[in-house]
């Protein structure tokens, strides 16, 4: 069910959504109803969370089996390279499933900065 290479790119400061549709090994959608979702963006993996979305709280919202994660310019404001980003589910049974990951590209923008 993982999804690798969910590779994106944005402009420090800008908004964006990362757009993901989840399929299950048969290729169809897989329901994300009901499950908690944390989004991650770090260095590199399990280097410490540098902006995090919570289903939770605000920022990812789910819509059956596609999960759309909210950037806004405060997330990526004073960022620039090369950065892993992972989303992961748990579902009513406490199961954590890696749902993506991939790398962000942060371009470094003059006018944000």
């Amino acid at each position: 069910m993982t999804k690798l290479a969910q590779n994106a790119e944005i402009w420090a400061g800008d908004y964006k959504d990362l757009v993901v549709t989840i399929t299950g090994s048969d290729g169809a959608g897989y329901d994300l109803t009901g499950a908690s979702i944390t989004w991650v963006l770090e260095e590199e993996p399990a280097s410490g969370s540098l902006v995090k979305k919570q289903i939770s709280g605000s920022g990812i919202v789910i819509s059956t089996s596609t999960v759309t994660i909210s950037l806004s310019p405060s997330d990526t404001s004073g960022l620039a390279g090369m950065y892993y980003h992972e989303a992961e589910a748990l579902d009513s049974a406490s199961r954590v499933s890696t749902l993506f990951v991939g790398t962000l590209k942060i371009h470094k923008s003059g006018a944000n900065n």
